[in-house]
Formats: structure tokens, C-alpha cells, sequence
């Protein structure tokens, strides 16, 4: 499956403009992501919490931010409800397939420590902790906030597919 490319590239974009508080924009890249990969909308409710905490203007803010999300996903939910009667169907649909019997790992230990085993299994990893590297003496230095944004979101998207029962390696990939 290959859209977890375009899934990223958009999560990425969304990241990038948040940062640079450009917070409409980065809500429609969010949604982008989130409509090419439903996991892409991890990201929403971390950045409005971002706003939460850090920001003056939480408000304005986070309503530029939903705004942008929610015009771009807009199209996507009235098409399901047309087509299914259902505006969450598609939804309901890939969360159903989180359960896939074909990829679930057992013992059950297994399923909590499969992503760390897996570290040792896809080569890219490599480059990976290299970022982690530099984002960490970027940190040092002085970028504190970057970090811990780059942190935050790796340990959510490893939770996330932690707790799901479907394990893929290619999942992996994704939360670095």
C-alpha cells in the first residue's frame, strides 16, 4: 500500500506550517494526510493541545487550525453520507481493519514489544536515530520546542500502533 507516502508528506507539510504558525494551512495538510491515512489525524488533537499550552491567541489559533481541517474534510464526509448514509462510514470501515486476524502477533508480551524488535529489522532505522541525534543536539543547542514537537508526535504514533492489534513493520516507519 502505498499511501502512506503522500499521507506523510502531507502530516510533514502540516508540521512545517504549524511551526511557522500558519495554522489554516497546516489544518488542511493535516486533513490531507488524514484523507489519504485516517492515522494522519493524530496529529490534530496534538497540535490543538500544543495550542493549549503554549499559545497567547488559543482561540484564534486553534480555530484557524480546526477551520482549515474541517473545509478540507468537508467534501469527504458529505460524499459518505450521500453514498452510505453514514457521514463516518469509510472511518468505521479502516477501523475495523485494525483488527485483521492475518496480522495479529501472539503471545500477547509480543504485540506490546513488536516495534522495538523491529528497530533491528528495517535497515531505515538507522537514519532515524540519526535524526534523533541531531533534533536532540539541535535541543542542546537551542530549538527546545522542535524536539520535544518531534518527540511527542513519535511517541504518539507508537502508542497508536502499539494498541491496535493489526502490527505491520511498514507502521513503524510512519511514527519515526
Amino acid at each position: 500500500n502505498m499511501t502512506e507516502i503522500p499521507s506523510i508528506t502531507f502530516a510533514l507539510l502540516g508540521v512545517y506550517l504549524f511551526l511557522k504558525n500558519r495554522y489554516f494551512f497546516s489544518g488542511i495538510f493535516l486533513a490531507l494526510s488524514f484523507l489519504t491515512k485516517f492515522f494522519g489525524g493524530l496529529l490534530l488533537p496534538l497540535f490543538v493541545l500544543a495550542i493549549l499550552i503554549k499559545s497567547e491567541k488559543i482561540f484564534k489559533r486553534s480555530f484557524s487550525l480546526l477551520s482549515g481541517f474541517a473545509i478540507t474534510v468537508f467534501p469527504y464526509v458529505l460524499w459518505n453520507l450521500l453514498e452510505y448514509g453514514n457521514p463516518l462510514f469509510s472511518l468505521q470501515q479502516a477501523l475495523q481493519h485494525q483488527t485483521n486476524p492475518y496480522y495479529l502477533i501472539h503471545p500477547q508480551i509480543l504485540n506490546l514489544i513488536f516495534y522495538f524488535i523491529v528497530v533491528f529489522y528495517i535497515p531505515v532505522t538507522i537514519f532515524s536515530i540519526i535524526g534523533f541525534y541531531y533534533a536532540f543536539r539541535n535541543y542542546i543547542n537551542h530549538n527546545k520546542s522542535f524536539f520535544l514537537l518531534q518527540i511527542i508526535l513519535a511517541l504518539a504514533f507508537l502508542l497508536y500502533f502499539t494498541a491496535i492489534p493489526n502490527k505491520q513493520p511498514r507502521f513503524f516507519i510512519i511514527a519515526l
